[in-house]
């Protein structure tokens, strides 16, 4: 599956796009996300399907890495400061998990298969229920380029791999507002 371009990174639903075998293309549809909209449009409110905030008893972290080392790596540092963890493989499973729980920060690799990480924070920042939620870039590519792209879209960090954990900790209590020990 090849993820969306920007072009058609607004229409409700539309994740990717695929060739079958016989050359055809087909569009590639999260019914969980159209079927949300439809609620929405009905006037539920956002939300009642999901956890309510004064209801959580840690706060949320999203992490969005191919790299089952990344993500073991990452969850326990966050773990440590209370955070609840989700994890997901690449954008596409990182897409689907935002369908479930709505996180506080969200962290993101970028180059993945299926979904990439500039994908993915488009995805982010385009939604209206994760427009303002704190999105970290951890990479290797540091490039002015790849800073540029994703500060283009929206990120409010980018951390070259690897990533130290003191600066990991005091970076996401800043982005959340809370007290850098």
């Amino acid at each position: 599956m090849k993820p969306m371009g920007t072009q058609l990174t607004h229409v409700p639903g539309m994740i990717g796009a695929s060739v079958l075998g016989d050359g055809a293309i087909v569009l590639v549809i999260n019914a969980v996300q159209l079927a949300n909209r439809e609620i929405f449009a009905a006037g539920m409110s956002k939300t009642a399907l999901t956890t309510p905030v004064a209801e959580k008893a840690n706060k949320v972290a999203l992490v969005v890495d191919d790299s089952l080392t990344m993500r073991k790596v990452l969850s326990r540092v966050l773990e440590r400061e209370g955070f609840e963890v989700v994890t997901a493989n690449d954008g596409m499973d990182g897409i689907e998990k935002l369908q479930e729980v709505l996180p506080d920060i969200i962290l993101t690799d970028i180059e993945m298969p299926r979904i990439d990480g500039f994908e993915f924070s488009r995805y982010v920042r385009d939604n209206p229920s994760t427009v303002k939620t704190p999105l970290i870039v951890i990479s290797s590519r540091t490039a002015d380029k790849h800073r540029n792209v994703a500060a283009e879209i929206g990120v409010n960090l980018f951390l070259g791999k690897p990533v130290q954990d003191e600066e990991l900790v005091e970076q996401v209590k800043a982005l959340l507002g809370q007290p850098v020990s």
